[in-house]
C-alpha cells in the first residue's frame, strides 16, 4: 500500500514559520483556527513548525495534533516528545 502526502510549501518569513521561530504558539493556534496555515506547512528547505522552533535559539516545542491541526498550551523542551 502506497501513501501519500501533500505538503504546503511557504517562505520561510510566513508567519506561521515565524511565530515557531519565537515560540509563539498563540499566534500558531489562531493561524491553524483560521485556516491560514496548516501542520503541512514547510519551508522551501522542507522544515516544518516543529523543526524550525526546535532548531530556533527559543528552544521551545509544541504539542500538534495534526490530524486536527491544533495546537496543544502544552509547552515542553526540545528533547521531551512524549
Amino acid at each position: 500500500m502506497a501513501l501519500f502526502r501533500v505538503y504546503n510549501i511557504v517562505p520561510f518569513d510566513a508567519e506561521v514559520l515565524s511565530a515557531a521561530t519565537f515560540g509563539d504558539i498563540e499566534t500558531m493556534r489562531a493561524l491553524l483556527e483560521r485556516q491560514l496555515a496548516s501542520p503541512f506547512d514547510v519551508s522551501l528547505e522542507g522544515d516544518s513548525a516543529l523543526i524550525v522552533s526546535a532548531l530556533a535559539t527559543y528552544h521551545v516545542c509544541f504539542g500538534l495534533k495534526c490530524s486536527s491541526g491544533q495546537l496543544s498550551t502544552e509547552r515542553r523542551t526540545c528533547v521531551d516528545y512524549s
